[in-house]
């Protein structure tokens, strides 16, 4: 945790002592999350300013236009923060007149925690806000100090414009959120079997039937999936050429036997959203269709010993992914 000096943790809204600095107001009062908002900081004393601090942050940029007027650039942060102007003499006392509220994305992964009467939001949702920044609720980017997660596969459908299909029975995925929109996926889907084919599916090195998933990239978006667009999130291969999965069905010496590789995006919807829960449900698109249209970007590349072939595909498959600690989608400003 990073060293506040004592006189950033004093909450008084009277006057300063001789010689200190004052915030009297800060305008804008709010900006997004990722910073870089040009904030006019008003008050008196603006002598000899060595730093302008956001919360327990120095702003990225500082321009003292005159002993009463400031210009700083907000740095990156979140939640509701105290705008504290510091001189040889001291720090300004931090008070109601010079908070600074950074905003949540549009959509973003976070935490909705209850803060005592200076918080954004009057709900435990964070959708409802508070104009004065009076309220009991606050938001906070990220996972917190738990950003792992596990989970499960079920009902999985791999389906090529050649009429290729294969199917897993189930399967575990495990990984990691990385804060605002991403998070990093691997996983293993077990009972697999071509259809077409009538043989198993797997991986390179691994028992019959079972397909690796390679380090992938989860990342919140909006889908359509239907009339109206929904949230949802993308699933992309981590690596050059966006590889997903290779496997074989059947054995390398059997005839007929052939090799497919999945590489691309996979896009599917998501739920809850705007709610503190552990658990999360991603979904199929709600229609065949849908998912053609949002799944343009996955391709098969199937392999046989006479031939080499490259067609469009698409999956199915419903998952879970279970936080060690909740946390929520929010998709509302």
């Amino acid at each position: 945790m990073p060293h506040i000096p004592w006189n950033h943790l004093r909450v008084l809204s009277g006057a300063n002592p001789p010689g200190l600095p004052s915030v009297t107001a800060v305008s804008p009062s709010s900006g997004p999350s990722a910073g870089g908002t040009t904030v006019r900081v008003t008050g008196t004393g603006f002598n000899e300013v060595t730093s302008v601090v956001f919360g327990s942050q120095e702003a990225a940029s500082v321009t003292v236009n005159s002993p009463t007027s400031i210009t700083a650039v907000s740095p990156p942060g979140f939640g509701t923060v105290n705008v504290a102007v510091e001189t040889p003499s001291g720090a300004s006392s931090v008070g109601p007149a010079d908070r600074f509220h950074y905003l949540a994305e549009l959509l973003e992964l976070g935490r909705c925690l209850r803060t005592p009467q200076i918080g954004a939001y009057d709900n435990g949702a964070c959708t409802a806000e508070s104009p004065d920044h009076s309220g009991n609720y606050e938001w906070f980017s990220g996972a917190g100090s738990t950003p792992n997660f596990s989970g499960t596969f079920r009902a999985i459908t791999l389906e090529t414009a050649g009429k290729a299909q294969i199917t897993c029975n189930g399967g575990s995925n495990e990984g990691r959120y990385a804060g605002g929109r991403r998070a990093s996926l691997v996983g293993v889907l077990s009972g697999c079997e071509s259809r077409t084919l009538h043989k198993s599916c797997q991986s390179e090195a691994s028992p019959k039937g079972q397909i690796k998933l390679v380090t992938s990239s989860l990342e919140l978006a909006i889908v359509s999936g239907g009339e109206e667009p929904r949230v949802g999130a993308t699933i992309t291969g981590a690596n050059s050429k966006q590889r997903l999965a290779s496997f074989i069905c059947g054995l390398p010496s059997e005839p007929g036997a052939r090799a497919l590789v999945l590489q691309g995006t996979i896009t599917m919807r998501l739920n809850p959203v705007n709610r503190m829960v552990s658990r999360l449900h991603l979904r199929p698109q709600s229609s065949r269709a849908a998912m053609r249209r949002t799944s343009t970007k996955l391709t098969v590349k199937l392999v046989s010993p006479t031939s080499e072939t490259i067609e469009e595909g698409s999956l199915r498959a419903i998952a879970t992914l279970e936080a060690t600690e909740p946390l929520e989608i929010k998709a509302t400003p």
